[in-house]
């Protein structure tokens, strides 16, 4: 898993529910942050991030889990990192103060091993200016997790 939040929003454990996990992503309460559940739970995974004017075009065949949400970032900084990283090899990207929409994207969720602890997923985060989005499963990549 992997976190992306502005630096001053309080990490919002009680949003981690199953309906989180299963679904991918866990939208913190005031839309500070999310937590994004990767098919692989212990190894680092690539994370790109991508910041558009407008609503992107996402093709559902490159991808094998795609969830919309959304942030907002009051601070001007978006930060991401693992779940050990916490101040310390946190990646951040300057961004304007805003309020975003959000669609995570996951990819080679079939190189992870039987238990699901190592392989090399990535994913890509793509927000606009908008409305910060309801938790919406667009294309299911966990589908095996039932």
């Amino acid at each position: 898993m992997f976190i992306v939040c502005d630096p001053h929003a309080a990490l919002d454990i009680d949003s981690y529910g199953a309906r989180a996990s299963r679904e991918g992503l866990a939208l913190w309460s005031g839309h500070g942050g999310v937590t994004v559940f990767t098919a692989s739970r212990w190894t680092e995974a690539d994370v790109a991030v991508a910041l558009s004017a407008e609503r992107p075009a996402v093709s559902e065949a490159e991808w094998d889990h795609v969830v919309e949400g959304g942030l907002v970032i009051q601070s001007g900084r978006l930060h991401l990192y693992g779940p050990e990283d916490t101040g310390i090899t946190e990646a951040v990207h300057d961004v304007p103060p805003d309020t975003y929409s959000l669609i995570v994207c996951g990819r080679d969720f079939d190189s992870t091993n039987a238990p699901g602890d190592d392989g090399s997923d990535s994913y890509a985060l793509l927000l606009w200016p908008g409305p910060p989005l309801e938790r919406r499963v667009v294309k299911d990549g966990f589908a095996w997790m039932d």
